[in-house]
């Protein structure tokens, strides 16, 4: 076939799509660049891996990788998976560990007999919320590290059978492959690691703060890692449940859409004390701290924040928070900019002190409280490319190391990237092979 040659001189901005010119052939007007990307007047490759670092399992869907900076000054890099929380584990002889939410259960297990778990009389109470889908292991059968990586001895639990308000017997999927037997008056402990659920489409809020890992989805309580107890704590059950979005603000951790007396109500926000970002509670001034924002025809899609500012994003608007002296007060709020929000709730990025996000017909990135396009050369693109019903799960991370906003999207195309370098202004599209579920550095 005929070679085709495009002189770009001096490299300086790689080619602009938005208005491509008729005379290009069709087969190079496809994106502004693939798999590439112009860094000080040359052409780099596109950022990334091309081995294994961690193999974290069969099926196993990684979506963030967070690095929690503990108070002994240690660096943990944990990853949510759709499942668990994951602690990669950088000691000799270790790859990872979980860090699930767990129960600890201790002389309550009386017998174990092929799949049958039976406890000891109004031992466990149902309260315990022990469901299909945990995992199930006695203690003695983990003797060097109860939460490493796939032991072969945890049971997968099928059936919780209750009675009397106790649970009695838990079902396995398979036959226990650890100790069986009967202990009746010399019961055993077990522990049972919870298994986490993810709403269809939805993907893990977090928010680093009090030096610990804070991360909620619309199925779960909010969670905590702290590095102390060894593994994932619930904040506050009965304040904080099914929360989509968390954030650090004004010295407290707020939640957005969230359950409120056992309904979805995706128009409030709900503040923990000052002191204690696990306390929704508040000792001073009301039983909880909620503000409803009602005043847009759309739901709360995300939360950011720049300088004094708290920002919160909705399909069709943003509206601006602020910080009060009202210790029962400690939010007002401007009137919300109608128009353009945020569309993708998953796409909001956090880059040069504020955010850039997905809106319906473009990129923005929010200057103030005024969202500016930054996606003229690659928007007809992406639009043509990203059906409709796919805009909505577009999820997006920020790679500091490279200045740059990177939005992944399943399109007719396969798995693109879009990626805007907020340094120089210019916008690439990278290429995948297979489905990207998550992103972290």
């Amino acid at each position: 076939m005929t070679d085709f040659t495009f002189d770009i001189n001096p490299l300086e901005h790689m080619l602009d799509l938005s208005r491509p010119p008729t005379s290009m052939p069709f087969q190079f007007a496809d994106y502004p660049s693939l798999n590439l990307q112009v860094d000080s007047k040359r052409i780099r490759k596109r950022p990334g891996f091309d081995t294994s670092y961690k193999d974290l399992g069969d099926n196993v869907r990684a979506q963030y990788v967070v690095t929690l900076q503990e108070e002994d000054e240690v660096k943990s890099p944990m990853c949510l998976t759709h499942n668990d929380l994951i602690k990669l584990e950088t000691a000799s002889g270790k790859t990872w560990s979980y860090k699930t939410e767990m129960g600890d259960y201790d002389d309550s297990v009386a017998s174990i007999s092929t799949i049958t778990v039976t406890f000891k009389a109004s031992t466990v109470a149902d309260s315990e919320d022990i469901v299909a889908g945990d995992y199930f292991i006695l203690d003695a059968d983990d003797l060097s590290d109860p939460l490493a990586e796939p032991e072969g001895d945890w049971g997968k639990i099928l059936t919780v059978n209750k009675a009397g308000g106790y649970i009695t017997t838990l079902v396995l999927t398979a036959s226990y492959s650890g100790t069986t037997g009967t202990w009746t008056g010399s019961e055993k402990d077990c522990l049972i690691r919870r298994v986490y659920t993810m709403p269809t489409n939805d993907r893990w809020s977090f928010a680093l703060a009090e030096n610990k890992l804070f991360f909620t989805n619309g199925n779960t309580y909010l969670q905590y890692y702290d590095g102390v107890v060894d593994y994932a704590t619930v904040a506050d059950s009965t304040n904080a449940i099914n929360a989509r979005y968390c954030l650090e603000f004004g010295d407290r951790l707020i939640l957005a859409d969230l359950d409120v007396s056992g309904t979805r109500n995706p128009w409030t926000l709900r503040l923990s004390s000052n002191t204690d970002f696990t306390d929704f509670a508040p000792l001073a001034g009301p039983a909880v701290l909620d503000y409803e924002l009602k005043d847009t025809k759309s739901i709360i899609t995300g939360l950011g924040k720049s300088g004094p500012s708290l920002n919160i994003y909705f399909q069709d608007a943003i509206q601006i928070g602020y910080r009060t002296s009202i210790a029962t007060d400690p939010l007002a709020f401007n009137a919300p900019n109608m128009g353009i929000g945020l569309w993708a709730p998953y796409s909001l990025v956090n880059v040069r002190g504020t955010q850039a996000f997905l809106g319906r017909d473009d990129f923005y990135l929010l200057n103030g409280d005024t969202p500016e396009p930054i996606g003229e050369r690659v928007r007809f693109n992406f639009f043509d490319l990203v059906d409709e019903n796919e805009i909505e799960n577009v999820w997006g991370v920020p790679l500091i190391k490279y200045n740059m906003a990177m939005w992944f999207a399943k399109t007719s195309d396969g798995m693109l990237a879009f990626t805007w370098d907020y340094k120089d202004m210019e916008w690439n599209v990278y290429e995948f092979w297979k489905e990207i579920a998550g992103f972290g550095v």
